[in-house]
């Protein structure tokens, strides 16, 4: 019979090949015996078999035989994979290609599931991948992943837009910022859901249409990422504690001792006593300690002048005098 051999002559029980030989049915006369063939070098893993081409190697996981009759095992390549198997003589072996949503390292036995990477959402892998960084997510518009561990989509935040975005392994995103100047509500998916900032605010990438009011001195007229600092104000003056100023005219006041005058000047009020000059119907002259026209009203208080403003004309609501031929009006 097949695997077995006579040992010794003249007896007629036939022995049982042993591991790694072959022996094909055979007649063997009395007087004679027979004995097994070894199996080639490498293909004697098996149980002992009938014919040379069933002898068999051993393949670990995630290699193959590629050349017949050859005992050299060839690792798979990234992409495919191999699990445990036996190769018969004058035979070969071959990897398979990794299916999609696996990954497949050089030298796999098995495919590993993408899925099983972070938080579960990294799912996706076309067909071949051979790496971890080939998985990926999909997110969805209006979400974005947070974090390599996340187990869900974040809603997009207020300040940024969310498109919709392939995410790799280990990578996170899918949210942009609005950028200098603009703002956006919380589930934005464009660019364009991103506005400009109001007047007299400041911001990038904010929540809402003024994040930060601009501090007295400074305006925004809108869209701006910082204030800017106000310069209409004349010497001897301050700005006001307006906040939120939207034009470059800020408000401003003149400093204590000082007056506005007509053509938006701090004149410095008389030092000497005397800051007005007041009529019985209601009329108030402002008396400066220099000469802002020329002419002017002068008044002497004891050892100093102050003086008054004058404007060419007559005007009714004011103090009118005559110069030479020439009539003037008070103003400020």
């Amino acid at each position: 019979a097949a695997t077995k051999y006579v040992k010794t002559a003249n007896d007629a029980s036939a022995t049982a090949c042993g591991t790694g030989t072959y022996k094909e049915a055979h007649t063997v006369y009395y007087g004679g015996t027979s004995t097994c063939n070894n199996c080639p070098t490498g293909y004697d893993d098996g149980a002992a078999v009938a014919t040379q081409a069933e002898c068999i190697i051993s393949v670990a996981g995630g290699k193959y035989v590629g050349t017949e009759n050859s005992a050299t095992l060839s690792a798979c390549a990234g992409g495919t994979y191999k699990a445990a198997h036996s190769v018969a003589y004058g035979s070969t072996s071959s990897c398979e290609t990794c299916g999609t949503g696996y990954y497949c390292p050089a030298g796999a036995d098995t495919q590993r599931l993408c899925a099983d990477l972070g938080g579960g959402l990294y799912s996706e892998s076309g067909e071949g991948s051979d790496a971890t960084n080939d998985c990926y997510a999909t997110v969805p518009a209006t979400k974005y992943l947070s974090s390599a561990t996340s187990t869900s989509f974040t809603t997009c935040t207020a300040g940024y837009y969310c498109p919709g975005k392939t995410v790799y392994y280990n990578s996170t995103g899918g949210r942009t910022g609005c950028g200098a100047g603009k703002y956006s509500e919380a589930g934005s998916d464009a660019s364009s859901d991103c506005a400009s900032i109001s007047a007299g605010c400041h911001g990038t990438s904010a929540s809402s249409a003024c994040p930060n009011t601009c501090a007295p001195g400074t305006y925004s007229t809108g869209g701006a990422s910082g204030c800017t600092i106000c310069a209409n104000k004349p010497t001897n003056s301050s700005y006001t504690d307006a906040r939120g100023n939207t034009s470059a005219d800020c408000p401003w006041t003149c400093d204590e001792g000082y007056n506005q005058t007509s053509d938006n000047q701090c004149g410095q009020f008389c030092t000497a006593g005397i800051t007005h000059i007041k009529s019985s119907n209601g009329l108030s002259v402002p008396l400066y300690s220099s000469a802002r026209t020329s002419p002017a009203i002068n008044v002497k208080v004891n050892d100093s002048v102050c003086y008054g403003s004058l404007a060419t004309g007559q005007s009714s609501g004011a103090l009118n005098v005559r110069v030479g031929s020439t009539t003037y009006h008070s103003i400020d």
